[in-house]
């Protein structure tokens, strides 16, 4: 079975200030909401989420765009023109994802295909890759009937 990729909150902490961003009790509140939700999310619906009272909308949406761009999370555009984000960790790694109730989880990139596969996608597509994702589509052990 592949291992789960995971960041401690510690190592979160340290790359957010190793990159020069403040870790505020909002900015904590919002990502440690992200994490807990295991899903992609809107702001929107992340700030429905957060029980801290003191934070406001403009702020889900600045720190979903800052945890994107330095690689905790993971944006996917949606239908509707929104982004929903997933909380992530930086190394590599793909996701399993639940077709019923939305679960994702990390699993690490190990078994990842090699520069061969890469080479053969440029080669049909005239793209330069620069990086890729992969997702599992399936039903997660409680979806399955067995929960």
């Amino acid at each position: 079975m592949p291992r789960t990729a995971t960041i401690t909150p510690t190592e979160e902490d340290a790359r957010l200030q190793a990159l020069g961003y403040r870790l505020t009790a909002p900015r904590r509140a919002i990502i440690a909401t992200l994490r807990e939700a295991g899903r992609f999310c809107t702001a929107t619906q992340l700030h429905e989420r957060i029980t801290a009272r003191d934070v406001g909308l403009a702020s889900v949406y600045r720190t979903l765009e800052l945890l994107a761009e330095v690689g905790l999370a993971e944006r996917r555009a949606e239908v509707g023109g929104e982004a929903s984000f997933l909380y992530c960790s930086p190394r590599h790694h793909h996701h399993v994802i639940c077709t019923d109730c939305g679960t994702v989880r990390e699993i690490d990139a190990a078994f990842c295909p090699d520069e061969a596969v890469t080479r053969a996608v440029e080669a049909a597509t005239d793209f330069q890759i620069a990086r890729h994702t992969m997702d599992f589509h399936g039903l997660c052990a409680d979806c399955q009937g067995g929960g």
